[in-house]
Formats: C-alpha cells, sequence, structure tokens
C-alpha cells in the first residue's frame, strides 16, 4: 500500500474527529445547590443559589434541575465565587422540562394506590362470599320450615331440628361479623387511598412548579472545587407588613411590633435562608419619561362611511377582548403595600428562616420598640356612648412604617385591629387604639321646649339640652377629652344662642360650632356636662330639627 494515501488518510481521520469534538455539545453533569439567600420584594423575590462544582481544564457543562417553572428568564445570572483557577461562566441557559419523566417518588405513591386498590378489590370479592352464605343460610331455614308437620314430609326430631337451627344461626352470625370486618377494613383502606391521593396531587403540582432548568458552561484552566453561585427572579412571591401595637395606659407607653407577612408559591422551599425585605417593586420601570410635543389646531369634523365605522368598532372590540383575555390570564399579584413616590428601602431579617412553599404565609418579627407616649380617651357622646383610647408618640423604629395592617392590644389583651399610615423615624404617629372599656359614657336628652313669639315678626324657638356623663373606671388619673357641638346658622334670620357650657368656659370653633372640654380624671372620678343652647327662626320656616 502506498506509505502517503495512507498518511493522507489518517489525516482526513484526525481533521474529521476534531470537527466532531466541536460540533458535538458537551455532556451536561447534574450539579446539587441550595438557596442561601433570598430578597421578597411585594411582587416577587430575588433567590440566590450557591453550589459546589469539580472542574477540569478546557469546557465543561453543568446542570441544575427541578427549579421553579415561574424563574423569569431574562433574569438568570451566574458568577464564579471561589476558584482554584482561573474559571469563566461561557453562557448561561434556562429553559422548562415539560416532558420530563415522573420523580421515583411520585411512581412509589401510584405504586401504593394500586396496591390498596386491589387491597379493596379482595375485600368486594370476601363481602361477595359473605353475602352468598346469608342468602344460602335464609333459603335452608325457608326450605326446612316451609313443609314442617305435613304428612308429606318426615317430622325431623328435635335434636336434627335444634341442630340445623344452630347450624343456620351460626352461618348468619359469622356472615354478618364478616361483613362488619370488610367494612372496617374497606374503611381504613379508603382513608389511606385518600390520604395518599392527596399527597400525590401535591407532588405533582409541586413537580409541575419545579420543571425548570438551568444549564452553565464553564472553562477553567486547572483542576479543583469551584464556588459559583446562580441568582434569579421568580415570581409568585411576595410579602406586606404587619404591626403589633400594644399600649399600656398605667405605664404611659406604646410598644410597637414590625413584622413581615411573607408568602410563597414558587415551588422551592426557602430552607435556613439569609432574608431581606424590599418595598421596592420588581417589575416598575426604570426609564425616564419623555415628554411629547403638545399640538394644537383646529378640529375639522370626520365623516365616516358607515362601512368604514362598522370595521372601525368591530375592530376596537376584537382589541378590547384580546386586552380582556390577557388580563384575565395574567397572575394576579397580591396588592400592594408601598405608597407610588415613596423612597424605598430594605429590611434585613434579624436572624435566618424557612419558608416553604405552601399556600400560607409566614411571619417573620423584625423590629420591636417601647416608647413613651401621650394616652387619652376621647368621648363623642352625641353620636356614639362609646370611649375610644388615643395615643400619640414618636416613631422611634429604625426603619420607615408603610401602610399596613395593625392588631391593637390594650394591656396585652387583642381590642381590635387598625391600619397604620405612612410614618418615618422621628415623627409623630398618632393612633386609635380602639374602644376604652375603662372609661364610662351615658348620654340623656334634657328639657326640649318649643315656644313662639311675636306679632309681626312672628318666631319659633326651639330649647335643646343634654347632659352627659363621664367615669374614669381605672385605678389612676387619666386624661379625657369631651367633644361636643353646637348648630351652625347659616342664614341670618337663625339665631342660635349657646347656654351651657358657654363661651368663657370652652374655646368653640366658629366654623363648625364643635367644643373640647379637655382634663384629667382621677381614680374613679366622674363627671357631667351639659350641653344647652336655643333656635329662633322665623315661624313659617322648616329647618333641620335633628340638633
Amino acid at each position: 500500500m502506498n506509505v502517503s494515501f495512507v498518511i493522507a488518510r489518517f489525516a482526513c481521520s484526525l481533521s474529521l474527529v476534531g470537527v466532531l469534538s466541536v460540533a458535538l455539545p458537551l455532556s451536561a453533569v447534574p450539579v446539587e445547590s441550595g438557596i442561601d439567600a433570598v430578597t421578597v420584594y411585594p411582587d416577587a423575590a430575588w433567590v440566590s443559589r450557591v453550589m459546589d462544582v469539580e472542574v477540569s481544564p478546557g469546557l465543561q457543562t453543568v446542570e441544575m434541575e427541578r427549579l421553579s417553572s415561574a424563574i423569569q428568564d431574562a433574569s438568570l445570572q451566574a458568577e464564579v465565587l471561589e476558584s482554584p483557577g482561573v474559571s469563566l461562566i461561557r453562557d448561561i441557559r434556562f429553559e422548562r422540562e415539560m416532558d420530563r419523566p415522573e420523580p421515583q417518588e411520585v411512581k412509589g405513591l401510584r405504586n401504593q394506590i394500586r396496591e390498596l386498590q386491589q387491597q379493596m378489590q379482595v375485600l368486594d370479592e370476601d363481602a361477595g362470599l359473605m353475602k352468598r352464605q346469608m342468602s344460602y343460610a335464609e333459603e335452608m331455614a325457608q326450605s326446612f320450615s316451609s313443609g314442617f308437620g305435613t304428612r308429606d314430609n318426615r317430622v325431623p326430631t328435635m335434636e336434627e331440628a335444634r341442630a340445623t337451627w344452630t347450624y343456620l344461626e351460626e352461618t348468619a352470625n359469622a356472615a354478618q361479623d364478616g361483613m362488619r370486618a370488610i367494612e372496617e377494613k374497606r374503611r381504613v383502606l379508603k382513608e389511606q387511598m385518600v390520604e395518599l391521593e392527596k399527597t400525590l396531587n401535591e407532588r405533582l403540582d409541586a413537580d409541575r412548579q419545579l420543571q425548570g432548568k438551568a444549564t452553565l458552561t464553564l472553562e477553567s484552566d486547572t483542576k479543583g472545587l469551584a464556588r459559583l453561585r446562580v441568582r434569579y427572579l421568580v415570581s409568585r412571591a411576595w410579602w406586606k407588613p404587619l404591626y403589633e401595637v400594644r399600649a399600656y395606659p398605667e405605664k404611659a407607653e406604646v410598644e410597637i411590633a414590625y413584622l413581615a407577612e411573607i408568602q410563597q408559591v414558587t415551588g422551592e422551599d426557602w430552607k435556613d435562608v439569609e432574608l431581606t425585605l424590599s418595598t421596592s417593586r420588581s417589575v416598575r420601570s426604570g426609564d425616564v419619561p419623555e415628554l411629547q410635543p403638545i399640538r394644537l389646531n383646529k378640529l375639522e369634523p370626520v365623516v365616516y362611511a358607515q362601512r368604514a365605522m362598522k370595521a372601525t368598532l368591530s375592530r376596537n372590540y376584537e382589541a378590547m377582548e384580546d386586552s380582556a383575555m390577557v388580563a384575565q390570564s395574567a397572575p394576579m399579584a397580591p396588592e400592594a403595600t408601598v405608597e407610588q413616590g415613596f423612597s424605598s428601602f430594605e429590611i434585613k431579617a434579624p436572624h435566618r428562616v424557612s419558608i416553604h412553599s405552601v399556600g400560607e404565609s409566614t411571619r417573620t418579627p423584625l423590629q420591636r420598640r417601647t416608647a413613651k407616649a401621650d394616652l387619652w380617651t376621647e368621648v363623642v357622646a352625641s353620636i356614639t356612648q362609646d370611649a375610644y383610647l388615643r395615643a400619640s408618640l414618636i416613631q422611634n423604629l429604625d426603619m420607615p412604617i408603610i401602610p399596613g395592617r395593625g392588631l391593637l392590644f390594650v394591656d396585652d389583651k387583642l381590642v381590635g385591629q387598625t391600619t397604620l399610615a405612612r410614618v418615618l423615624p422621628g415623627e409623630e404617629i398618632k393612633l386609635s387604639l380602639g374602644v376604652d372599656e375603662a372609661v364610662m359614657v351615658t348620654r340623656k336628652d334634657g328639657r326640649s321646649k318649643e315656644s313662639q313669639s311675636g306679632l309681626i315678626d312672628k318666631t319659633t324657638t326651639q330649647m335643646r339640652q343634654y347632659n352627659t356623663t363621664i367615669k374614669n373606671a381605672r385605678g389612676f388619673a387619666h386624661r379625657i377629652l369631651f367633644k361636643d357641638q353646637f348648630p351652625i346658622s347659616e342664614n341670618e334670620k337663625i339665631v342660635v344662642r349657646r347656654l351651657a357650657p358657654s363661651d368663657k368656659d370652652v374655646v368653640i370653633d366658629a366654623n363648625t360650632g364643635i367644643f373640647e372640654i379637655n382634663r384629667v380624671f382621677t381614680a374613679g372620678q366622674e363627671a357631667s356636662y351639659e350641653t344647652r343652647f336655643e333656635v329662633t327662626y322665623p315661624r313659617d320656616w322648616d329647618i333641620p330639627l335633628s340638633f
């Protein structure tokens, strides 16, 4: 054989191998990773995963399987934290495995359910046998007694009759006992099957939520253990603030506990992670808005042909339908708890937390502060005979209070709920702490008189009197603010005379007629207040008499 021909064939083979090695994709190696940190937004979560990979010189591909299906593809990032040499991430891809085989755990659950179904089938067969035995015993009893005592049949002896009835009774009792035992076993098996089917559905749902897969191509100069971090933004996660407000009137203190109510159904459990909460919105646009020209021109009447008008209306209607379908299919996020335009901030949880992917929220305490407060009770007896506890204090948390729901406690007893508004650290915060059961209020109608006067300018005078009694049932001094009002005349022919309390005793708002009596009640003290006035107006006038 020609030596040059052999060398040429060998060279061609080498070049072909080189082409194939470049064209064929690298075989991917599955790697285990764990979530170490999560930043939760009001509408999403920024997840950080860490993994250790054995690297070799050259290119290699690693895969991270069973990631959340709710990952936003474009958000996927990767970086090298530690490496024995120079390691680079050449590319990273994300896909959803829609047709992957079922996990072994799901297959095992299906097998258990099939075994229970087979056991139920055996019980059904045993129950059928028991029913046939009972029918046989009933037929024997009827056959035995149908011709008893006639000339055509031999009369059995007493011993034979007793033995026959004993057999029939034992057969019937055994069949009934067997049926009861079968029903009990069937009940137990049914409970087990219901529990297994529930677990299977949960596993299938979790598996559908974990169809994401990330593929990373690495390039390394040396061999060793490299540590990588992968980050991504995932939807179906959110948080909102929750507050506990505890008032202690005797100590003149208010404690505010700041909690985070977190929920996530991403499919991934966050186990022992470093948690950060952010008030920013992950989907908020970062682009600066641009002004567009405002062009003015004379409006000219536009006449459309009937056919063109119908076509336009049809297109508009179809567009409305399409937008409605998009709105219905888009996942709904919970209502945001952060006001637009409010500067965002981040809160780092004081300890590592675990938040499972379930439909229930997890509450994480963030901070708790106690401050001296001014506490008082407000009484508006003309509207309600309930008294309301109020408090004023300086917000001394290290973070702003953002709008959210709050639970109210007075002396560690739950008294109601409220909604807190935005308050920055160092600002005054005023709280309504619900009905104050320690202040008793009664309001009674006093004298009510109508009189008429005048020969030419005939007038009617209405007199009203109300008596309000307030008692401080606490064992210590407490400030009580009593509010009431006089009617306000908006016509010169309607005259209002304020009789009690007099202008010198209280300060009256001339625009509203509202006055206040603010005083400190000693322990157990009771006081009464009179509100009395007259309204004079033309006799032939109709005015509201609800005062």
